[in-house]
């Protein structure tokens, strides 16, 4: 009955060290090729996108900072020129 139990603990030795062990390591492997994968586009293709939409934001904001002054009297210039121009373009347009 020994021998039996002995055989039977031989076979499960095999089975862990050479097919769960590879089934393992090919898995461990597997994961390890995908995180490299995911570490790659990541900081070439997310990362890069990412800052370069920071970079033109921030210019934008740069840009609009100067037309924003807060002085209302400036707002209100910018309105009546607008104001203008779309009534001569009014003006112009009903007379063709």
């Amino acid at each position: 009955m020994i021998a039996f139990y002995e055989g039977w603990a031989r076979v499960s030795d095999w089975l862990d060290r050479r097919v769960w062990g590879g089934v393992v390591a090919g898995v461990a492997w597997t994961f390890g090729l995908w995180a490299q994968l995911n570490r790659f586009l990541d900081n070439n293709i997310v990362d890069g996108s990412f800052d370069k939409g920071c970079d033109e934001l921030g210019v934008g904001g740069g840009l609009l900072s100067r037309v924003q002054t807060g002085r209302v009297q400036t707002y209100l210039r910018l309105l009546a020129l607008a104001v203008v121009v779309l009534a001569a373009i009014l003006i112009w347009s009903s007379r063709a």
